[in-house]
């Protein structure tokens, strides 16, 4: 992601209150937290790629 995206997300009332910016262009989601994330960044319009 970029950095626009990265502040869209963080500035996301439901997104950002799931996730800590480490970085310009870097957020840190809790393993417990992440199907919460995954379905505000739906909302938002972005798709997290699977994990492995």
């Amino acid at each position: 992601m970029d950095e626009a995206q990265a502040v869209m997300i963080e500035k996301d009332r439901r997104a950002g209150a799931l996730c800590s910016r480490i970085g310009p262009r870097h957020l840190m989601v809790a393993p417990d937290d992440l199907p919460a994330f995954r379905t505000a960044l739906l909302k938002l319009g972005c798709v997290l790629p699977a994990r492995p």
